[in-house]
């Protein structure tokens, strides 16, 4: 019985661990997108 809880802890940990990191890679290059795209949009102003 603890061996199936501990199974079932550490699925959920790996998967919660998998979301967030794939939340923040995407978070990551979205902010890094517009990031860009407004900067150039700055230096075409200038």
């Amino acid at each position: 019985m603890y061996n199936i809880w501990v199974i079932h802890f550490t699925k959920g940990v790996l998967y919660m661990s998998g979301v967030i990191a794939y939340v923040g890679i995407i978070g990551g290059f979205t902010v890094a997108a517009v990031g860009l795209y407004y900067g150039f949009r700055a230096l075409k102003l200038l």
